[in-house]
């Protein structure tokens, strides 16, 4: 049995959910082969190049990082409406299309707002990878939904999306990040980067510098941007308890290691620290609008950390950690809302519908 993941390459949220369906299906389902590929990347390779490096050139320049909040925020208020989405979907159509008849799957999982897929003999699924919704994800001709929370059900109800094609099953993440270790190690905070330099100021470093020091230790990831590797090492080297990280592939280890995370507004990096159960801190310095802004509100609503400047967010972070009451609050408000990833409600209907599509 063939299942089609469609997905797309542009940030990482929606490739890691990709692959954490990828782990889902192979470890709960035999005889099946799972198929990844982002369409716009196969059939329309120019375009993406465009996308993709556009993307990455603005992100990874602190310089040029207000320039691509512009543009991203504009693009996004283009396409969450009802009229610029359709045209969006008129565009993107044969790329589907195409992909679609190449593959011939028996199953489809979207991990990508795309509302291009007209109704298919076979059953199309999409799981939603922020906190919030974007009209591009919206269809009537998807079989089921996967979201976050209820508010969101709420809103695909509002577009007449039926209640029984939509489960609350939280943004899927992989497995390993649900084997908890409650031994947290003392004063470590964990900085998870990403690729954005305007994280970098000169407080934010002169912080980090002092609070070392002074016993606390970081661990602060950098993923794919070797420059601020680069940077970081040579402003911190005279430091202790500084430990600095490229990309990594066992973040669970690390998130089950930390009191704190200090991260971006991310649904994914929510999640893992939710199965975690770490403490946030947002950087709302570099958040984009659109579905990062979905993703503030949930964090602000439920109470799961605490979003300020990259100026303050060393300072936000020790004395959260230190405030016990405060802090043992924050960890108890993620615990609740931890309930509502449930990975077997996921595998419950993706059985559902692999056995739908072989009738």
């Amino acid at each position: 049995m063939k299942i089609l993941i469609i997905s797309a390459t542009y940030g990482n949220g929606h490739m890691s959910a990709t692959n954490s369906l990828t782990q889902m299906l192979n470890n709960n389902f035999n005889n099946i082969e799972v198929i990844v590929c982002s369409p716009i990347e196969e059939e329309a390779y120019y375009l993406h190049k465009v996308i993709n490096y556009s993307y990455n050139k603005f992100y990874t320049k602190k310089s040029h990082i207000s320039s691509l909040k512009f543009i991203y925020n504009t693009s996004y208020k283009i396409f969450d409406n009802s009229i610029s989405s359709k045209l969006s979907s008129l565009t993107a159509t044969p790329f589907i299309k195409k992909t679609i008849n190449k593959y011939q799957p028996d199953l489809i999982i979207q991990t990508f707002p795309l509302n291009t897929i007209k109704k298919q003999s076979v059953p199309n699924l999409v799981f939603i990878t922020d906190y919030g919704i974007n009209k591009l994800w919206i269809s009537n001709l998807v079989d089921h939904y996967f979201v976050a929370t209820q508010d969101m059900k709420m809103t695909l109800m509002k577009h007449n999306i039926k209640a029984n094609n939509i489960s609350i099953s939280g943004i899927p993440i992989r497995k390993e990040f649900n084997q908890k270790n409650s031994q947290k190690i003392n004063k470590n905070i964990l900085i998870s980067l990403g690729n954005n330099l305007s994280f970098i100021t000169d407080k934010f470093i002169d912080q980090i510098k002092e609070y070392s020091f002074l016993g606390y230790m970081f661990t602060i990831i950098t993923g794919h941007n070797k420059n601020m590797a680069i940077l970081l090492n040579n402003r911190l080297e005279n430091c202790t308890n500084i430990d600095i990280l490229g990309f990594v592939t066992n973040m669970e280890d690390y998130l089950n290691k930390a009191d704190i995370i200090i991260t971006k507004a991310g649904g994914i990096s929510i999640s893992e620290a939710i199965h975690s159960e770490t403490p946030m801190i947002i950087n709302k310095s570099i958040t984009l609008s659109g579905q990062e802004n979905y993703n503030l509100k949930y964090i602000k609503q439920n109470n799961l950390g605490y979003i300020t400047t990259s100026d303050q967010i060393i300072v936000t972070a020790i004395n959260c950690i230190n405030n016990l009451d405060d802090y043992n609050q924050l960890v108890t408000n993620i615990q609740n809302q931890k309930i509502y990833h449930q990975e077997q409600l996921i595998i419950k209907q993706l059985k559902k519908y692999l056995e739908m599509s072989k009738t």
